[in-house]
This record gives structure tokens, C-alpha cells and sequence, in this order.
């Protein structure tokens, strides 16, 4: 997800529902990558409380990185 656009995590939250929602999906552990954090106006805390991830019945990751430069990728895998 792209932790700096505001105005789309609302999107995202419900994107990632429609998915983890799908029956093939019930037991799949869950990775979200927030990327941009170079330039991300919320903390990772906001991300995950804003996304509900908090609030999920299942294992759940959120790793903050950086696409341009890969800090955070090679962690969250």
C-alpha cells in the first residue's frame, strides 16, 4: 500500500478485505508492505490502525519500506 496517499488507504483497507474475505484465503497469513515511509505522513502504528490489521483473526505483518532505495523489502520476506 502506499503509505503516502492519504486519501486512498480507505481503498486499500477495503481492497485488502475483498481479498483475506475470499474463501481460498482463510488460512494465508498476511504482508502488507507500506512503501514510500521515505515520504509517508503517518507512522507505521497509524498504518496498521488505519488498515484494521489490528483487528484481524490471523497472523499479520506490516512492513514499512522504501521501493526506491529496497530498505524494508528483504525484512518483510
Amino acid at each position: 500500500m502506499d503509505a503516502a496517499d492519504n486519501d486512498r488507504i480507505e481503498l486499500a483497507k477495503e481492497t485488502l478485505e475483498e481479498v483475506i474475505n475470499h474463501p481460498d484465503m482463510t488460512q494465508c497469513p498476511v504482508l502488507v508492505f507500506a512503501n514510500k515511509m521515505d515520504i509517508a505522513t503517518l507512522r507505521p502504528i497509524q498504518i496498521v490502525e488505519k488498515m484494521g490489521l489490528h483487528k484481524l483473526k490471523r497472523q499479520w505483518h506490516m512492513q514499512p519500506c522504501c521501493g526506491l532505495n529496497g530498505e524494508g523489502i528483504i525484512e518483510g520476506f
